[in-house]
Parts: structure tokens; sequence; C-alpha cells
């Protein structure tokens, strides 16, 4: 990195990102599990939080689905690893906690009546029944985020985001797919680490949350983790820098410029 925060050109780049990306917010390092050839300078993510987007404006909301076996839940842990300044949404729930989940860690459990008087109360962003088992966003609490100029992750299915579209027109959907349909039933069988045999209805979910994939504004196939991480990691990074969508915030930080530039003479 030169004096002033400028990234030293380089002469090769992995092709992950555009010049105009890698220039902000990623650092070029040489890292031993890409699969770029030997050499060739790679971009990994660096944790650093993103200041330019609080001093632009709100927060962006970001919802992202997929069906299971695709690694969706590891992608949101992943990226939000990278980054301090995305927040992921903690469901509020009927279904029974497994043995090793904490209330409020994984999911906010709550028994039906409580979910339901809830959702009678407008406290939900969104909301929909998987399997018999009711699921939600709070409302407040991805209002009060966005509102602190955070941006927050909703990891939801199909009909959470299409009520998430009505509320929140201007939030960044994401689908993610898998390569192809042996690894997805691969993926399936191994859930949890142990062999599993699959369920017909969780094949059934799995085809209804696919045939929706052409609804989200962007499509990752998970064929490759640490490049799928980079791609969802890019799509955040885009749209922090999105002038029509943090039109005021950017317009007020010109003019504190413009009057510095006439203070200055």
């Amino acid at each position: 990195m030169q004096p002033g925060g400028r990234p030293v050109a380089v002469q090769e780049h992995c092709g992950v990102y555009p010049a105009a990306v890698t220039a902000w917010k990623i650092r070029h390092v040489l890292h031993p599990d890409n699969p770029c050839p030997p050499g060739v300078i790679c971009c990994k993510m660096a944790p650093m939080q993103n200041t330019r987007t609080q001093q632009a404006g709100g927060g962006n909301l970001y919802v992202l689905s997929a069906p299971s076996g695709t690694g969706k839940t590891s992608l949101v842990w992943s990226l939000r690893e990278q980054d301090d300044h995305i927040q992921v949404s903690t469901s509020h729930t009927t279904r029974t906690p497994r043995a090793d989940e904490e209330n409020s860690q994984c999911y906010h459990f709550v028994n039906r009546d409580t979910f339901l008087r809830m959702r009678d109360e407008k406290q939900f962003l969104e909301y929909a029944e998987v399997f018999g088992n009711y699921y939600g966003t709070s409302r407040q609490w991805v209002e009060n985020q966005l509102a602190a100029r955070q941006d927050v992750l909703l990891e939801i299915d199909w009909q959470g985001a299409r009520q998430v579209r009505t509320m929140h027109p201007d939030c960044i959907s994401i689908f993610v797919l898998p390569p192809h349909q042996e690894v997805l039933r691969q993926r399936l069988q191994m859930r949890g680490g142990e062999r599993h045999d699959i369920e017909p209805r969780l094949l059934q979910d799995v085809d209804r949350e696919i045939a929706h994939y052409h609804e989200y504004d962007y499509i990752l196939i998970n064929d490759d983790f640490s490049r799928a991480v980079q791609e969802l990691y890019a799509i955040v990074l885009a749209h922090r820098l999105h002038y029509p969508s943090h039109r005021k915030g950017y317009d007020q930080f010109v003019a504190t410029l413009n009057t510095s530039v006439q203070d200055t003479g």
C-alpha cells in the first residue's frame, strides 16, 4: 500500500474482482489456497469496517435465500467474519431447540401462541410456516439496525423474501444455487456430519425453493466455497458505493467538501 492509502498497482490479477472494486476495501495478498495460477495475485477480503457507508447514509438490507444443502449458512457467517459492518438477523421460531442450540444465539425460541400474538401485532417484517413450524424476522430490530447505518442480512426463504420486498422494495436479494444435483444430494445426505436418508418432503421443498430463483437480483452458484464468499462480498461492496442508494448522504458529504474549498479560498 502506497502512502495515502492507494493500493499498489499489480501486473497480474486473479480476475475475481474488477480493479474498481479492488481499489476499495480489498487487499491483494498471495493466498495459498486460491485456485489461481502460482504467482498470480489473488484478492482476499480484508476484515475492516466500511466508514464510507457510515458517512453516506443508512444501511443496506440484503436478503439471501437458498434451498437446503447449498451452504448458505456457512456463506453468511463467513461473510460476517470478514465484515463487522453487516449484521445477521436472528429469527424467532416455534421449532423445538436442538441439544446444542441456545436461545437468542441461533434463534429466539418462542411458543406458538407467543409467535401468533407477535404476528398479529405486526412485529414481524416477514414470517413463514415451514414443516409445521413458524419462523419470523423482527421488524423493529431490522429498522433499528438500518437506522444506525448498519447493513442487515436476512437468511430467509422465498416466501419471506416476497414479504420483505413489499416493505423494502430497495432491498438487495441474492439466491444461492448448488453446482449440480449430485452435489446437492450429497450435501443433504451428510447434513450434520453424519449420513442420513433424504426425506421426500425435503426434496420437494428444495424444488419449490429453486423454482423462485428468477425473483432475485443476484444468483450465486456455490461450486467453490471461497469464490462464492468473495462473490457475495463483492455484491455487498458494490451496493455500499451505489450512489442512487445513498444519494442523500453522499450529497451532504459532497456539500461539506465544497464548503471546505470555499473556506480555503
